[in-house]
């Protein structure tokens, strides 16, 4: 027997458009990883599997970091119900299409850019050169960006971002790759 473990910590919790990633790609794990934002950044962190893999964990036999409590469970449940209800996962997916579009559009020509890639609002600016500098610079201007990897500017904003939002960072962005 295979076991397909699929990790949704970052990925997880409406990020990509779905509730999980694996649902773009049909795909049916047996188990999966959840934090982050399980409870909209209030440590918690979850493991989730098939029914017949139970006896595999007995009581005590797994340990987290972030294991619940009441307070981290309450917070669980209102990120679940806000994912769950409306039209949030609707919002990813357009402001996701939104901004991938928008820094196409104004960073493709640059030398130093060489892929432009994401699925939601998890997106990628894959740079010819180390991107240590970028990082550091768009930190200093105030936008909050990760490294996925010494090459790629990881953009993972609030779920609930506006295009006024998108539009402002990629314009710091492009400011800042304009010197490289």
């Amino acid at each position: 027997m295979i076991i397909l473990i699929i990790d949704e910590v970052q990925t997880g919790m409406g990020r990509t458009g779905s509730l999980f990633a694996f649902e773009h790609y049909g795909i049916e794990p047996d188990i999966i990883t959840l934090a982050k934002g399980l409870a909209s950044g209030f440590p918690i962190s979850a493991m989730m599997g098939k029914k017949e893999l139970r006896e595999a964990f007995s009581s005590g036999s797994h340990g987290s970091t972030f294991g619940v409590g009441p307070l981290a469970v309450t917070a669980g449940l209102a990120t679940l119900e806000t994912l769950l209800e409306g039209c949030l996962m609707e919002h990813v997916t357009k402001l996701g299409v939104y901004a991938l579009q928008r820094l196409t559009d104004q960073l493709q020509h640059y030398p130093s850019v060489q892929n432009i890639r994401g699925l939601g609002l998890l997106i990628g600016i894959e740079c010819r050169e180390p991107i240590a500098p970028i990082i550091q610079e768009l930190l200093q201007q105030g936008l909050l960006v990760l490294t996925a990897g010494t090459h790629v500017i990881r953009l993972a904003p609030s779920l609930l971002i506006t295009k006024e939002e998108i539009d402002q960072a990629v314009d710091l962005i492009e400011v800042v790759l304009k010197k490289y």
